[in-house]
């Protein structure tokens, strides 16, 4: 699509107005996007929309002008962020599962997240995400889209023998710490004597391919050694005796035990 049919769908998704005017028109070469930016005419009220080269939605963000007294149930709330996601990305439900419902009572609105999941993991920067107002209205939407390419590791470790290392290795410190009463059970707020795990390094806990971890104790042995190398800091010159540098001769001179009135007169 040429900008300008990008500009269209972009004012139609939008639903841009005559009371607001463009502000911003950027193409991004690296990332192959446009956005548009419209600002209203009191100059505090704004709508961005972002689309890539194909006229695909990618961002949408709405000021509202006012807050409605309507408030919708989250059933309600979440149906209608979902219809708004089918009209761009019919086949969303089929690649993505709800992460989580966060409420953000600033705004007045509640927020609907979407991930991929391999291995009922999320996987990070995938999917979307759909805020919407209290009265159903979508305010915000970002669209982060579909891995393609996984990479799996061959054999994973189990977990049973991960959580055995982890305890083997595990060194407790005594220390003094608030037992908050709101996290911790039977807490007093009131500082107390309490043992703490010194967590291991991370490559201890992190690797669930056997394979990876040798490869990456190698690597930082190696960063150790080279840490231990580094060459130590020259120590700077001393500065010059400021009397030299300026041509001054204290031995010239003596030190009057009269005032310096006196002295001068």
């Amino acid at each position: 699509m040429n900008k300008n049919s990008l500009k269209k769908k972009a004012i139609e998704i939008g639903k841009v107005h005559s009371g607001y005017t463009l502000e911003i028109e950027d193409f991004h070469k690296k990332s192959g996007t446009l956005m548009f930016a419209w600002k209203s005419a009191c100059g505090y009220k704004e709508i961005i929309v972002e689309l890539d080269v194909f006229g695909n939605l990618l961002d949408f963000h709405l000021d509202k002008e006012s807050v409605s007294k309507v408030v919708l149930a989250e059933k309600s709330l979440h149906e209608r962020a979902l219809q708004y996601v089918m009209v761009y990305y019919p086949e969303a439900l089929d690649n993505f599962i709800l992460e989580k419902i966060s409420v953000n009572n600033d705004k007045k609105s509640m927020q609907f997240t979407y991930v991929q999941q391999q291995l009922n993991l999320p996987l990070p920067r995938t999917g979307f995400f759909v805020e919407t107002a209290l009265d159903g209205e979508v305010i915000h939407f970002h669209y982060y889209g579909v891995a393609k390419e996984i990479t799996l590791p061959e054999n994973l470790l189990a977990k049973e023998l991960v959580m055995e290392k982890c305890l083997k290795d595990l060194d407790m410190k005594l220390s003094i710490a608030m037992i908050n009463s709101e996290v911790h059970e039977n807490g007093n707020d009131l500082p107390r004597l309490v043992y703490e795990p010194v967590l291991p390094f991370s490559f201890y806990i992190h690797p669930a391919d056997p394979s990876s971890v040798m490869k990456r104790d190698v690597q930082e042995d190696e960063n150790e050694e080279d840490s231990l190398l580094l060459p130590l800091p020259q120590q700077e010159m001393p500065l010059p005796d400021i009397n030299k540098a300026i041509g001054f001769d204290l031995d010239a001179y003596t030190i009057c035990s009269k005032s310096f009135i006196n002295c001068v007169s």
